[in-house]
């Protein structure tokens, strides 16, 4: 496909510069002692006629993107019906998260591509009751957003407070929330999801290397 031709050129492209970038550090063990610990080295635009030296790498800051994604998420109104029509529970309290997790990896058209995975838990009783894998690809808001609407559609229960870790979906499930006349709480921690995505942590990363 044109897409494998694509990645097939760029690494033939980036194969030297790899190497040059190896017999530097071969000759030079030490560079990396003395950086500041969020420094990378950049090697120049054009790799010169000659060996590398120290002096050739310019060393820039590794600065996380800015926050983004976390827009308010709007169902599809036929989801939202079926949401509504749901069985209550108003004395019931579920903790729900969506991350991208260790191991999470699927295919998608033929290329691996990273999984946010949703999990939405019992918070007495630590069950997991819904969990769905979106592609890593979308936004984390919209990743967030579909995959409460399908935990809760297959748990067929309308909970009377929904607990988050934080307060970063808050935008995005507000208005859902607010539409199911559920409660929203972040909080710090949710030990009962954690449990549950430290055991699938551990069953993905086997699962992988076996």
């Amino acid at each position: 496909m044109a897409y494998h031709q694509t990645e097939a050129g760029q690494l033939l492209a980036d194969l030297p510069r790899l190497t040059a970038f190896c017999k530097l550090f071969e000759h030079y063990p030490g560079i990396f002692d003395n950086c500041a610990p969020a420094e990378i080295p950049f090697l120049p635009p054009v790799i010169p006629d000659r060996a590398l030296s120290p002096k050739d790498l310019d060393w820039r800051p590794l600065l996380p993107p800015p926050v983004s994604g976390f827009c308010s998420f709007q169902p599809a109104a036929d989801k939202l019906e079926k949401l509504r029509a749901l069985k209550r529970a108003p004395r019931t309290a579920f903790e729900f998260d969506s991350s991208l997790l260790p191991g999470g990896s699927f295919l998608e058209n033929g290329r691996p591509c990273f999984g946010r995975i949703s999990l939405l838990v019992e918070q007495k009783r630590g069950l997991v009751l819904g969990m769905s894998v979106q592609s890593g690809a979308l936004t984390p808001g919209e990743a967030a957003g579909h995959g409460l609407v399908d935990a809760l559609l297959k748990t067929s229960l309308l909970p009377g407070k929904i607990i988050i870790g934080g307060s970063r979906l808050k935008p995005v499930l507000q208005p859902l929330c607010d539409a199911l006349q559920i409660q929203l709480w972040p909080a710090s921690s949710l030990p009962a999801l954690e449990q549950a995505v430290a055991a699938l942590s551990r069953q993905m990363l086997g699962r992988t290397m076996t």
